[in-house]
C-alpha cells in the first residue's frame, strides 16, 4: 500500500510540472494515421518502453477530440503498479522506425489502475458539439491540442526494476477513435435537361431557402430534407442523411415541368392538331408546347375545331361528342 501510494504522489507530481521538452527513449513500434471518420478505429500492441505514434490524416475540420482505450491483459493487471501511460505532442524529430531518441512535451502521465481497460480522451480544438460520454475512472487530459502539436507519441514507461521478463513482454492492446463534432458537410448537384442550365430554381433546406445554393455545405447531423421549386421544373421533394465527419453529394434530376393535352373523339374521327393529323385511335394523350394551338375534328360530313391557350405545367382536356337529338311537336 506504501508504494501504490508513493506511485500516486509520484504521477500528480509529474502532472504538475510545467510543459517542457524533454528527452524521451522508446521503440516507435506502430503508427496510427487517424481519419475524422466515425467508422475509423485501429489496434495496436505495445509492450513495456514501446511506443506508438499517432498522426492526423486528411480533412480534420470536425475532428474534436481523440480517444484511446488501453486494455491490460489479466497477468498485466495483476502488476498494475509497475507501469505508467505517458503521452507526448510536438515530437521532434518526426517518428520512425528504428529511431530510438525523440524530444517532446509531456502531455499526460498516469500509473495504470487496478482495471483491465483504461480510457484516456484528449480535446483537440475544443469540445463544442461533442457529447461523449466516458466510463468512471477515465482520464481527460487538460491540454486543448491543436492539429500542429501531432503527431503524439503514447508509450508504456516502468515505474520499478525486477519486473518479470513475462510481464514486461506482454502486449497492452491500444485502440484509438477519432471524436468528432455531430456535423458534417454535402454538396447539392442539379442536373438539368439538356439546353436548361441556366434556368432559374429556389432551393430549400429544412424549408429554410438556401443561398446560394451551389458548392460545399455544412449541416447538423441527421436526416434532413430537400425541396426544389421551378417555374420551368417539376417539384423536387427529397430527403438525405448528413454523418458526422463525412463529406456527401446529394444529387436531383429535374424534369421539365410539361403541360399534356388528352383529346377524347369518337374512333372514326380525323383528329388535327395546328394542321398535323393525329393517328386514329379512340382517344389521345400527348405533351403540348405552351402557346396558342387549335384542334380539328371531322367525323363523317360534320367538323368541329376549337382554339386554345396552354400554360405551362398545365393539363387540358378536349372531349368530341356527336349526337342525334330528337324533337317532337
Amino acid at each position: 500500500m506504501r508504494l501504490k501510494a508513493i506511485l500516486a504522489v509520484l504521477s500528480i507530481w509529474l502532472l504538475c510540472l510545467p510543459a517542457s521538452a524533454e528527452n524521451l527513449r522508446g521503440l516507435m513500434v506502430a503508427e496510427v494515421r487517424m481519419r475524422a471518420d466515425p467508422a475509423y478505429e485501429q489496434t495496436v500492441g505495445l509492450a513495456l518502453s514501446e511506443m506508438a505514434a499517432v498522426n492526423l490524416e486528411g480533412d480534420t475540420r470536425f475532428l474534436r477530440g481523440v480517444r484511446l482505450e488501453l486494455v491490460l491483459s489479466n497477468l498485466l493487471k495483476q502488476h498494475f503498479d509497475s507501469f505508467a501511460l505517458a503521452i507526448y505532442r510536438r515530437i521532434s524529430p518526426q517518428p520512425r522506425s528504428g529511431l530510438l531518441a525523440y524530444q517532446g512535451e509531456r502531455i499526460f502521465f498516469q500509473y495504470l489502475p487496478y482495471q483491465n481497460r483504461v480510457y484516456v480522451l484528449l480535446p483537440v480544438g475544443g469540445m463544442e458539439g461533442v457529447d461523449e460520454s466516458l466510463p468512471a475512472g477515465s482520464y481527460r487530459v487538460e491540454t486543448l491540442l491543436e492539429p500542429e502539436d501531432f503527431p503524439l507519441l503514447v508509450a508504456i514507461k516502468p515505474l520499478m526494476k525486477g519486473i518479470p521478463d513475462a510481464v514486461a513482454e506482454s502486449k497492452f492492446q491500444l485502440t484509438v477513435r477519432p471524436i468528432l463534432e455531430k456535423r458534417g458537410q454535402f454538396e447539392l448537384v442539379l442536373r438539368y435537361p439538356a439546353g436548361m442550365e441556366g434556368e432559374p430554381v429556389t432551393v430549400f433546406l429544412d424549408e429554410q431557402e438556401l443561398t446560394p445554393y451551389s458548392g460545399r455545405r455544412e449541416a447538423p447531423t441527421g436526416l434532413h430534407r430537400l425541396r426544389v421549386t421551378s417555374t420551368a421544373f417539376k417539384e423536387v421533394s427529397s430527403s438525405f442523411t448528413v454523418e458526422s465527419g463525412k463529406s456527401s453529394v446529394v444529387e436531383v434530376e429535374l424534369e421539365l415541368l410539361a403541360s399534356f393535352l388528352t383529346i377524347d373523339a369518337p374512333q372514326s374521327a380525323e383528329v388535327y392538331l395546328d394542321g398535323v393529323k393525329l393517328p386514329a385511335f379512340a382517344g389521345i394523350h400527348l405533351p403540348i408546347e405552351e402557346g396558342s394551338h387549335q384542334v380539328f375534328i371531322k367525323v363523317a360530313d360534320f367538323s368541329v375545331s376549337k382554339k386554345f391557350t396552354v400554360a405551362k405545367g398545365r393539363h387540358y382536356h378536349i372531349s368530341c361528342l356527336f349526337d342525334i337529338l330528337l324533337t317532337e311537336d
